[in-house]
């Protein structure tokens, strides 16, 4: 294991890796030496800056746009990193609806679509990588 890149030769993917806490953790992620792609429903350029700034430490990056409440393109989101790449080791779901307000104002709240965003699109993530994390040495999936 190289201590310096300690990741080096893992294949992540970060959910919603191109702002905030996500770009974050898909930055330190590269900085340890990991090919990492990112997903994100909207924010294209932003996308494109994360990716350039991952590609700068050295290591492969891609971003692909998948809405999570859509099983379909989590699937493709999925597959389309793992043909690319030739497999999949680890999986960050980072990506959530952000609306802020006023605590006051939960009672208008769409609930189904908030669960669906950030609670059932992360599982539908694990159950689609699930068969690459298997045949990876060490898969790893996590769930913010």
């Amino acid at each position: 294991m190289n201590l310096a890149r300690p990741l080096a030769g893992r294949r992540l993917l970060v959910t919603g890796g191109h702002r905030r806490l996500g770009r974050a953790i898909a930055l330190h992620l590269a900085e340890q030496g990991a090919d990492v792609a990112i997903s994100c429903r909207a924010g294209q350029g932003e996308a494109e800056r994360t990716v350039n700034d991952i590609a700068a430490l050295g290591v492969r990056s891609l971003w692909q746009r998948c809405e999570l409440t859509d099983h379909g393109e989590i699937d493709l989101l999925v597959q389309g990193i793992a043909d690319a790449w030739g497999g999949l080791d680890g999986v960050v779901a980072s990506a959530a609806s952000y609306r802020p307000s006023r605590a006051t104002a939960a009672a208008g709240v769409d609930a189904p679509t908030i669960l669906q965003e950030n609670a059932w699109g992360p599982v539908q993530l694990v159950l689609a990588a699930q068969p690459y994390l298997a045949q990876s040495p060490d898969g790893r999936a996590v769930l913010l």
